[in-house]
């Protein structure tokens, strides 16, 4: 799914041009509004600030608890949000209750800041789970070992932006409403 904003229209409302609307977007600026968005386009109701483990639910299809993630300027990340950003760490059975809590990640691609249109993928908790036990299983400081696919998560269950587009191929793992 691919979702066209009219930054146009959001810029001349902030009497700003659309490229100094688009100096301001980021993954946390756009975060609640990616909520809404993804929860509008799946037919179901946005969690707000209940602070759960997903922050769409969506009964009519088969992952109703969805978990919204924006990739903009830094890595993928599955971890729960208390884990991301300055000054926080990542708990390993907090990211385990998130995975299994929840019914997939819906990721918004923000990295052309608005200028294009939006890409939503969607992944299987259950995948991002096996491939964060797949490492986990081999140990972490073996990072360099050619038996581990590379597009598996790292110890902090993230992965870079570049390893994320080649392990999920939008043809593959596009949002589906």
């Amino acid at each position: 799914m691919k979702l066209e904003i009219d930054i146009i229209a959001l810029a001349k409302s902030w009497g700003v041009t659309p490229e100094e609307y688009s100096e301001s977007v980021s993954g946390s600026t756009c975060a609640g509004l990616m909520e809404l968005k993804v929860a509008k386009e799946l037919n179901g109701r946005r969690m707000g600030g209940e602070q759960l483990p997903y922050d769409v639910i969506a009964n009519s299809r088969k992952n109703k608890l969805v978990e919204v993630r924006s990739i903009c300027s830094s890595a993928a990340s599955f971890a729960p949000s208390t884990a991301t950003g300055k000054g926080r760490f990542f708990c390993e059975t907090d990211f385990y209750k998130k995975v299994e809590d929840c019914d997939s990640y819906v990721f918004c691609d923000l990295r052309d800041k608005l200028m294009k249109p939006v890409t939503l993928y969607e992944i299987d908790a259950s995948e991002v789970l096996e491939m964060y036990e797949t490492v986990k299983s081999v140990g972490f400081d073996k990072k360099l070992r050619r038996d581990i696919p590379k597009y598996y998560l790292s110890d902090s269950a993230s992965m870079t932006q570049k390893r994320f587009f080649e392990r999920f191929p939008y043809e593959e793992y596009a949002l589906v409403a």
